[in-house]
């Protein structure tokens, strides 16, 4: 099957709406952050694919957050930030690893 852009845009949205409980939305432009955090799978199977989820730092805390309970007007360790995008990474992998097909392996994620 093709992947197409619009397929992990989808995965993306849901996985967003189910983990962290708010809309996915491209950005227009991207924005002016000073500190940008990601985390990647590999999934390997009869090809190679990376898929990468890269945020600023003032989502990847909101994410963090919201995954792990804390309060939002705590500041999460820059670790739960991490933590909380290879989770997002992950998800959105297995889900891709899914439309794929059993020949397909997930790396565990690297942040």
């Amino acid at each position: 099957m093709q992947i197409t852009e619009e397929i992990l845009r989808q995965l993306g949205r849901d996985v967003c709406e189910t983990m962290v409980e708010f809309p996915q939305q491209p950005a227009d432009s991207p924005t002016k952050a000073t500190r940008w955090l990601s985390a990647s799978v590999a999934i390997q199977g009869l090809h190679r694919d990376h898929l990468e989820v890269i945020a600023d730092e003032q989502l990847a805390a909101v994410i963090a957050c919201t995954i792990f309970a804390t309060p939002l007007g705590e500041t999460p360790s820059q670790s739960d930030m991490f933590d909380a995008l290879g989770e997002i990474a992950n998800q959105i992998g297995g889900n891709l690893k899914g439309i794929i097909g059993d020949e397909a392996e997930l790396s565990l994620p690297v942040v």
